[in-house]
C-alpha cells in the first residue's frame, strides 16, 4: 500500500463556495470547526474501489428510481383496474391488513433493490481494484470536504441515504396511485420528477428554494449532493449536513405519505364507489 503524505490549504477555496452558496456567519463558524478537527496533514491511500463505488451513485440512483416507479405503483393499483376492491374493501380485515401488506412488500422490495444495485457495483469494484482503503481520508477524492469521515464511511452513508429514499419513493408511488386509482399517472409523476431532477437547478442565490430541491433524491444520492452540500440544517442548537438530514426527513414523509394514504384515502374508499 502506497501512502503519501501531504497538506492542503483550501481555506480560501473553501470560503469562495461557502460565499456561492450564500452561508450565513454561524454555518461558516461550523463549517470552520469541522475543518480544524480534521487529521492533517492528509495520509494518501490507495482506495479505487471505493472511488468506483462512489462515482457510480448517480446511476444507482436513477435505477432505483425507476424501479420503484414502474414496480411498485401495481400492488396499489391492481385491485382497482381489475375490480376486486369491492371483494377486498368489503370484507372484515380487508382494509387494515391489506394495507400493512402491501406497505411492506413495497419497503421491502425498494430495501432489497438497493441492497442488490449496491452489492452488483460493490462486488466488481472489490475484485477489480482489491478492499484497500477504507479507513483512508474522504478528502482524497473530496479534497473540498468538511467532514472528518473515511471512503468506508462515505459508502455506507450514501447507502443509508439511498435506503431512505427506496422507502420514500415506494410509499409515493403507493398514494399516488392509491389516488390517481392507476399505476401510469403514478409513474409518470416519478420518473418525471425524476428527469426534472436531474437536469433542472434553482440558482443558489435563492436559498431556500435551492436547498429544498437539492433534498431530491435523485441529487442527494451523490457525493457531490451529500457529502460536499455545505449548507446545514438547524438543529436544536447545532447543525446537521445534507447527509445527516437527509434520511431523517425522508423517512419523515414515509410515514406522512404512508399516514395519508390510509387515513384519507384507502380507509375512506367506498367498495361501491366508482
Amino acid at each position: 500500500m502506497v501512502r503519501i503524505i501531504c497538506t492542503i490549504c483550501a481555506g480560501e477555496t473553501n470560503e469562495m463556495i461557502w460565499k456561492m452558496y450564500n452561508l450565513t456567519d454561524d454555518e461558516k463558524a461550523y463549517l470552520s470547526g469541522k475543518e480544524d478537527s480534521l487529521s492533517t496533514p492528509f495520509i494518501y491511500e490507495y482506495c479505487g474501489s471505493y472511488k468506483a463505488i462512489l462515482s457510480n451513485t448517480v446511476i444507482l440512483a436513477i435505477m432505483i428510481s425507476f424501479l420503484t416507479a414502474i414496480c411498485i405503483p401495481p400492488v396499489s393499483a391492481d385491485e382497482h383496474s381489475r375490480r376486486t376492491d369491492q371483494v377486498i374493501l368489503c370484507t372484515r380485515f380487508g382494509r387494515r391488513p391489506a394495507f400493512l401488506a402491501k406497505l411492506i412488500t413495497a419497503a421491502s422490495f425498494a430495501i432489497c433493490a438497493v441492497l442488490l444495485l449496491f452489492t452488483s457495483a460493490a462486488v466488481p469494484s472489490f475484485l477489480i481494484y482489491g478492499m484497500e482503503g477504507y479507513q483512508a481520508q474522504i478528502q482524497i477524492a473530496l479534497p473540498g470536504s468538511s467532514w472528518d469521515l473515511t471512503m468506508g464511511q462515505a459508502v455506507l452513508i450514501l447507502t443509508g441515504i439511498s435506503l431512505a429514499a427506496a422507502v420514500l419513493l415506494s410509499c409515493a408511488a403507493l398514494l399516488l396511485a392509491e389516488i390517481f386509482k392507476s399505476s401510469i399517472p403514478a409513474a409518470g409523476i416519478l420518473i418525471g420528477l425524476l428527469l426534472i431532477s436531474s437536469f433542472l437547478n434553482i440558482p443558489e442565490q435563492f436559498r431556500l428554494l435551492s436547498q429544498i430541491w437539492s433534498y431530491c433524491p435523485a441529487k442527494l444520492i451523490s457525493v457531490t449532493g451529500s457529502l460536499l452540500e455545505p449548507r446545514l440544517v438547524p438543529f436544536f442548537g447545532t447543525y446537521l449536513a445534507s447527509w445527516q438530514f437527509g434520511p431523517f426527513l425522508y423517512l419523515l414523509l414515509s410515514i406522512f405519505f404512508a399516514l395519508g394514504r390510509f387515513t384519507h384515502i384507502y380507509r375512506r374508499w367506498q367498495a361501491g364507489g366508482r
